[in-house]
């Protein structure tokens, strides 16, 4: 089989070494490349370009929730305080630390990414929402990073989630 001679062809990495392939095989990592205009093949730099940025937002959702969510654990935080502020009971703020450490721990298996950064937009909204019933709007701009962040990697995850049935189409592929 000619590699060269189509468009877009599907190379199978196996050992080190990229094996052209009939697009069968199960477990195997595919690599797709296409033809430049000089007719030599490169890299899906796109593909990859999107898959690394996924992947920085990802950890730093992660590492932020991590570290705020095991903060909402402790009774002499400045999350104890200001969840008193706002009149939410201890075992909210506990819960609200609780989704934040497992949304982080989500978010770091492409599977269930979109499980994880689904869980950091409901807790930003609802965040946002405490700072504008309590008459402070201009404080949900801490919220509107994070809820950008896990907005693009929910819609980026969504093709790889755990509970996705592949249909004909995507098991040819």
């Amino acid at each position: 089989m000619d590699c060269l001679s189509d468009t877009a062809t599907v190379l199978r990495w196996s050992g080190g070494v990229a094996t052209p392939s009939a697009g069968k095989g199960f477990g195997t990592q595919w690599l797709f490349l296409r033809r430049t205009t000089w007719g030599e093949l490169t890299w899906n730099r796109r593909q990859i370009l999107l898959e690394v940025v996924l992947w920085i937002f990802a950890l730093f959702l992660a590492w932020v929730f991590v570290r705020q969510g095991i903060a909402k654990f402790s009774n002499t935080s400045g999350w104890a305080k200001a969840f008193n502020l706002w009149h939410f009971p201890v075992w909210f703020r506990v819960g609200i630390g609780v989704a934040e450490t497992a949304a982080a721990a989500l978010l770091l298996w492409k599977r269930t990414a979109l499980v994880g950064a689904t869980i950091i937009i409901v807790v930003m909204i609802g965040a946002m929402g405490t700072h504008v019933w309590w008459g402070h709007p201009e404080q949900v701009t801490s919220e509107i990073l994070p809820l950008v962040l896990a907005t693009a990697v929910a819609v980026g995850r969504r093709k790889s989630f755990l509970l996705r049935r592949p249909t004909e189409a995507t098991r040819r592929a």
